[in-house]
């Protein structure tokens, strides 16, 4: 379902009215700027993709005991990419009412990740590409809702 869903976004960025996509570079960060993972992780994972491997955290301010997150309304959100050596900040924000979603690829020997923010007042679809010969991060926005969203229903069968 989850392919689904990202083949379907992809589309959609595809047949926007944007012809030239507005790549922005994302500079990487030190360790000692970065600090540690917000209080919960929520998700570790470790790829190796050809000769690179990445590490992606994702964590949140909502505390947590025993396994069970206590959500609020808001909470702050941080999705973070280590690779070469070289750490970036893909997201470090409040998301509110939502949730965020990425899955990690190859393509054409870059890796690459999509990163989906949806909740009730927020929807965007951002993708980044690592080039391992350069050592750089490139950011695109595909899809990013710039009118008044509101969300009225989401599945979650998946």
């Amino acid at each position: 379902m989850r392919i689904f869903l990202l083949s379907l976004f992809i589309f959609i960025a595809a047949c926007s009215p944007s012809t030239t996509p507005t790549y922005t570079q994302v500079q990487p960060t030190t360790e000692k700027k970065l600090g540690s993972p917000l209080t919960t992780v929520l998700d570790k994972t470790i790829v190796e993709l050809g000769d690179t491997k990445a590490e992606l955290l994702l964590s949140t301010s909502a505390p947590s005991d025993k396994g069970n997150i206590h959500w609020d309304d808001s909470q702050h959100w941080r999705l973070t990419l280590r690779v070469d050596g070289l750490s970036f900040v893909l997201f470090d924000g409040f998301l509110g009412i939502a949730k965020l979603d990425y899955w990690v690829s190859l393509l054409d020997d870059q890796l690459v990740v999509m990163m989906l923010t949806s909740g009730s007042a927020q929807f965007t679809l951002s993708r980044f590409e690592y080039s391992a010969e350069k050592q750089i991060l490139k950011k695109t926005e595909p899809f990013n809702v710039d009118e008044n969203w509101n969300l009225m229903h989401q599945s979650h069968y998946h």
